[in-house]
């Protein structure tokens, strides 16, 4: 029973136990996706296996500006399971200080959504420490011409990866998440959240006390995933 608690076991639980449940994304052009967790759980595997090959140690900041949708969901899961720290940045704050939070947090790659392609190019122009920047959307809807250095698309780079991900056991206290402020004084501050207050965060969400759901109900988020304590 003396188990660390860790965030790519809710993951590997939902692959196994609801496997068939869906999760359902209303994408930014207005077109619905739709896929369980089953295949999630293979794709958040080939995810956590391609970050590797860009050299991508456990302790690593990865930024993400995204939406609320099932690649970002994707990346909830892989960066945690695989001991990286998902920094989500707000991208409705200025662009000087995206790139102070980049900076600060000390991102190595950037995923993001192709809507806020200027945020991204902001952050490759001022943050020599993010090498990699990895566009959340299909080959067909990458940018003919941008400024970004190694710019990759998001399904090319996972189409690659083995789609079995042996997840690593490390202290249930490591960093999981960086999430920073935003409409406070100076500059954003972040907060750093461990595997086992996210963890534990889960558990009390589904005591009947708490939020009283349940595995029969559907679910919105509608708070960003960018949002501290989202």
């Amino acid at each position: 029973m003396n188990r660390p608690l860790l965030i790519s076991n809710l993951i590997r639980n939902a692959a196994r136990y609801f496997r068939d449940v869906e999760i359902v994304s209303r994408m930014g052009d207005g077109s619905i996706h739709r896929y369980t967790y089953a295949a999630c759980h293979i794709r958040t595997q080939q995810l956590a296996n391609a970050l590797a090959t860009v050299g991508l140690v456990i302790g690593d900041r990865v930024a993400t500006l995204g939406w609320n949708n099932y690649r970002h969901l994707e990346a909830y899961f892989a960066l945690p399971g695989a001991g990286l720290v998902l920094n989500t940045i707000n991208p409705r704050l200025h662009a000087d200080q995206i790139v102070y939070i980049g900076g600060h947090a000390e991102a190595k790659c950037v995923l993001f959504d192709l809507t806020f392609l200027e945020q991204a190019k902001a952050i490759s122009a001022n943050c020599p420490g993010a090498q990699t920047f990895i566009a959340m959307c299909a080959p067909s809807e990458m940018p003919a011409q941008t400024s970004i250095k190694n710019l990759l698309c998001y399904e090319e780079f996972i189409a690659a990866a083995s789609p079995t991900f042996d997840w690593p056991a490390f202290d249930e206290t490591a960093a999981s998440a960086l999430c920073y402020t935003s409409g406070t004084t100076g500059n954003p501050k972040g907060v750093l959240y461990s595997h086992r207050s996210t963890m534990i965060h889960a558990y009390a969400e589904i005591m009947p006390d708490a939020y009283n759901i349940s595995s029969r109900d559907t679910i919105m988020p509608v708070v960003p995933m960018y949002h501290s304590n989202a």
